[in-house]
């Protein structure tokens, strides 16, 4: 549908409607789903910018803006084996100390469409994303096909889409 979009009228109309085909109760002025990935987007911009790269195009921001905050969060370090070359260009593995992010995020922490979706794939102990994170920028080493899982539901229209909307209360 977005190959179809030909002039700047036609891209707002597509934007409105993208919104409004995911907002899960359109009798109301308010679209939580939109409030929700706003809110997500402005926090993900301060809390994980790289360098001049917005906080919400990173490997962080990309999980931030589609399941939230960690509920748990365990920050370490850990050795990983790199690459380096000696000055005369042979190249040879050595070990050096990487931080870790390891987020999690229990099933019931979970908004209910992304938790089903998970159980139908046997998976019911929730969802664990690990980072390396260093100088150069963060790498998502552990989790992407869950976050993968998630951005699905999250752009499945109407109600479908409550991915990002927290279970109530």
């Amino acid at each position: 549908m977005l190959d179809q979009v030909r002039s700047s009228a036609e891209a707002v109309n597509f934007i409105e409607e993208f919104w409004q085909l995911r907002d899960p109760d359109p009798r109301t002025a308010e679209n939580h789903f939109r409030e929700t990935f706003a809110s997500r987007v402005e926090a993900a911009d301060l809390l994980y910018a790289e360098g001049s790269t917005r906080g919400s195009l990173t490997p962080r921001g990309r999980a931030q803006l589609l399941l939230g905050p960690p509920v748990h969060l365990v920050v370490s370090t850990e050795p990983v084996l790199i690459w380096s070359s000696k000055k005369n260009r042979q190249e040879r593995v050595v070990t050096r100390e990487v931080a870790v992010e390891v987020w999690r995020y229990p099933p019931e922490s979970l908004p209910e469409r992304f938790e089903a979706a998970l159980r139908a794939r046997g998976i019911t102990d929730g969802v664990m994303l690990r980072f390396f994170v260093e100088s150069t920028g963060t790498r998502l080493v552990e989790g992407e096909e869950l976050l993968q899982l998630a951005a699905e539901v999250a752009v499945a229209p109407a109600a479908t889409s409550a991915l990002i909307s927290p279970r109530p209360s």
